[in-house]
């Protein structure tokens, strides 16, 4: 199974070909939008001081869409570094802070 999954012998199993091959009749595609929730505990980076989770939607989007360019705030680029072509809607008009 090895040599089937890693025919170069990299030592390197995709995710794509590993689910194929033993899940075969499930559909392994990456949703267009799901939902994302952010909790902030610091007082003060919260909106008026008040702690509480932030609700959104996160639009995963190909790189031949066409953008929508929500922000470009640090919470943004860290989900950038696993959904590249992401954008984020928040609930609220503030989007919320990392630090």
């Amino acid at each position: 199974m090895k040599s089937k999954l890693d025919p170069e012998g990299l030592g390197i199993i995709l995710l794509g070909q590993f689910l194929q091959e033993f899940f075969p009749d499930q559909d392994s595609v990456i949703p267009d939008s799901f939902p994302v929730y952010h909790y902030n505990g610091l007082k003060q980076s919260n909106h008026n001081e008040k702690v509480s989770y932030v609700e959104g939607t996160a639009l995963v989007m190909g790189f031949e869409d066409p953008m929508v360019r929500t922000d470009d705030t640090p919470v943004k680029r860290c989900l950038q570094t696993k959904w590249p072509y992401i954008e984020l809607l928040w609930t609220t008009e503030r989007s919320p802070s990392l630090n």
